[in-house]
């Protein structure tokens, strides 16, 4: 196992993009499983950290919402941070797509598609209660645990708060999220 962030051992990469990392982790204190989002640039700009920091802020003002994804803490380490998340133990939708595609099944019975299209709405609902608009919900954005039935929304990073939300005239055309 890799150790990136002190007191972490990393289990897995999870995802990669142009900006981040996020690794399935355990935490050395506890040996609990967590998920670690970090910035993939070992030197990121004051920018780069301010908008992992934005992301893990929300979250937390989100901690009383069933259904979104929980922060643990928001930790540093050399030059770059991560962010600490709970391990929902679930694969996001567009993976289970595609692999219920590959397997030439079909992905979900009525009464599961029903069941975490009325989750999401109910998570949604409690996102926007807090003044948050996630403004990219889409599949890779919505985890499924299929064992337990659970349904999480996760990736904060381009969220906004709706009270702060301001539409500027000459970006009124272009979409964002």
């Amino acid at each position: 196992m890799l150790q990136l962030v002190p007191g972490y051992q990393i289990e897995a990469t999870i995802h990669q993009s142009h900006k981040t990392i996020i690794y399935r982790a355990v935490r050395e204190a506890d040996r609990q499983k967590v998920v670690l989002k970090t910035l993939r640039t070992p030197h990121p700009t004051r920018a780069e950290i301010a908008q992992l920091q934005h992301e893990f802020q929300l979250a937390m003002r989100l901690i009383d919402v069933p259904g979104v994804i929980r922060v643990e803490s928001f930790e540093r380490y050399g030059h770059s941070v991560a962010m600490v998340m709970e391990d929902a133990a679930g694969i996001d939708l567009a993976c289970y797509l595609r692999e219920s595609r590959a397997a030439a099944r079909n992905p979900f019975s009525i009464d599961s598609f029903f069941k975490i299209a009325m989750d999401i709405v109910q998570i949604l609902q409690g996102i926007h209660r807090a003044h948050i608009i996630h403004k990219d919900i889409n599949p890779r954005n919505i985890l499924w645990n299929e064992s337990t039935g659970t349904t999480r929304i996760i990736d904060f990073g381009i969220s906004t708060e709706l009270s702060r939300e301001r539409q500027d005239v000459s970006t009124a055309n272009l979409l964002e999220g």
